[in-house]
């Protein structure tokens, strides 16, 4: 079964795995991107526009996808500052 790489990524910074995790299918490695994804999503406590991404690579460092996610925050105007 093939080895998958998931680089983690935000703006200002990448971790590489260097150990990688053995799945059947590409479909089950981006699964587990996307639950990595959201794990860091769960513990950044972003209150600011973020990217946040978890890169699929394999044991020849080609990359097979992409998991990203974009945190927009939109201020809405009181009433009293019209």
């Amino acid at each position: 079964m093939p080895r998958f790489y998931f680089d983690l990524y935000d703006e200002s910074s990448s971790i590489s795995d260097e150990h990688g995790e053995v799945f059947a299918t590409l479909g089950d490695a981006r699964e587990q991107a996307v639950a990595i994804v959201l794990d860091v999503l769960s513990e950044a406590h972003v209150f600011r526009p973020a990217r946040h991404g978890c890169r699929i690579r394999g044991d020849h460092g080609e990359a097979f996808c992409d998991v990203r996610v974009t945190i927009e925050v939109f201020a809405q105007q009181a009433a009293s500052d019209a």
